[in-house]
């Protein structure tokens, strides 16, 4: 009886073995019909065990074809589509999220293809049947994998987009295209923008760091990629306090800075040592700063801000007023110089009244130079958009006893008493 039960198993065996070369077959032969359909029997019957690499290959050729057939012509409806609109016809319906998906299906069952058609026969042979064809076909679709990506990143997903892009960057380390790995890829380092910029908006920080190499080299996105890196790392800080990611910050902030010269990066290098919280290393780090580049004026203004956050106001006027002849267009440090003469002016009244003097000329002084650069921040920025002054303004021209200035800034910034 235990012999009987034996065969029968063994007979069970090879009949199941049978139906999934049988069911693998059938797939392939819908996959031009029912391409998902037809995944959906291959994902069930592909690694059967009496089923051969031959086989397999050809179930994921026949995939890969079906779905670029799909991508196709949804491709040509919607071209018509929007040639029969630019002739002030009614357009042609297609779907273009179907044909999207369809592509990268297509590219995801070629590869797949690829691997199995590599494989070596029963003799130990290798024999690519389809890898020639599919290598022209696909490399000339290939462009198309960044232009998908592009309507799911539009369409919010996000995850799939990063997906697609990583298809056409990694695609080209497959055997498929071996022929084709000397052909200049015009698109790849975009790519790799696009990759980060994916990554950075899903929290990949394994994918962003991946690409973001690749992505820094981009002519027209290199800055920004750097951006993505470094505002990566600020999100992994703030998220997990590990203070090792501010030297992590800094080193990347510097590097870029250099690269660029942007002041965003420098910005960013100081905002880490903030972090820190050792002023004495922030303070160092600017002074070897400006004596590497005294032509800067980062450092002046960084130190400016931290004595005037500290209480130490001729200091920061000393550290703002070196460099203010030079940034002309900045609004917030004019204000920043403003609002020190001005805090002066009030240290040294409240002095003069504790000592029951009148009010000194240091007052005025300062009121005067308050004004003055109020004035200019008014000049850049009329409409307040970047600090609101006008009140201070107005309260110092009261305070000199310029009525007529102080009534134009009254009725100008329709100011209540």
């Amino acid at each position: 009886m235990k012999k009987i039960l034996t065969i029968a198993l063994a007979l069970m065996v090879q009949v199941s073995a049978m139906a999934q070369v049988s069911a693998l077959k059938e797939a392939t032969a819908l996959a031009g019909k029912d391409a998902d359909k037809a995944a959906e029997m291959i994902k069930a019957a592909i690694n059967g065990a009496d089923v051969t690499a031959k086989d397999q290959a050809a179930a994921c050729n026949a995939l890969a074809l079906g779905y670029l057939a799909i991508y196709d012509k949804e491709s040509a409806a919607q071209l018509e589509s929007q040639t029969l609109k630019q002739m002030g016809k009614e357009g042609k319906a297609f779907d273009e999220k179907k044909g999207n998906e369809a592509l990268a299906k297509a590219f995801e069952y070629a590869i797949e293809c690829d691997k199995y058609d590599a494989m070596p026969d029963a003799k130990g042979k290798v024999k690519p049947k389809f890898r020639k064809t599919n290598c022209e076909t696909f490399f000339m679709k290939r462009p198309n994998l960044l232009n998908a990506g592009l309507y799911f990143y539009n369409e919010n997903d996000k995850e799939l987009a990063k997906k697609i892009w990583v298809t056409y960057l990694e695609c080209m380390n497959s055997n498929l295209f071996t022929t084709k790995k000397s052909v200049k890829d015009d698109y790849a380092s975009q790519c790799a923008y696009f990759i980060s910029l994916a990554a950075y908006n899903t929290e990949d920080a394994e994918t962003l760091n991946k690409y973001v190499e690749l992505a820094k080299t981009d002519s027209v996105q290199g800055s920004a990629a750097r951006q993505l890196e470094v505002a990566m790392i600020d999100r992994q800080y703030k998220a997990s306090l590990d203070k090792s990611l501010l030297d992590v910050m800094y080193a990347k902030s510097q590097d870029a800075f250099e690269a660029t010269h942007e002041d965003m990066y420098f910005n960013q290098m100081m905002y880490a040592l903030q972090q820190k919280n050792d002023e004495a290393l922030m303070i160092k780090t600017l002074d070897e700063f400006i004596a590497k580049n005294p032509e800067s004026t980062l450092p002046y203004i960084h130190k400016g801000d931290m004595a005037m956050n500290a209480g130490k106001i001729a200091e920061a006027i000393t550290n703002y007023e070196k460099v203010a002849a030079k940034e002309t267009k900045n609004a917030a440090l004019f204000y920043n110089i403003a609002v020190c003469y001005r805090n002066l002016a009030s240290e040294q009244a409240e002095k003069d009244t504790k000592e029951g003097k009148a009010v000194s000329n240091d007052v005025k002084e300062n009121l005067k130079h308050a004004a003055e650069y109020f004035e200019k921040v008014r000049a850049l920025d009329p409409n307040q958009e970047t600090v609101k002054y006008s009140y201070l303004l107005y309260s110092i021209y009261s305070g000199l006893g310029n009525t007529e200035k102080a009534a134009e800034i009254k009725a100008a910034y329709n100011i209540q008493d």
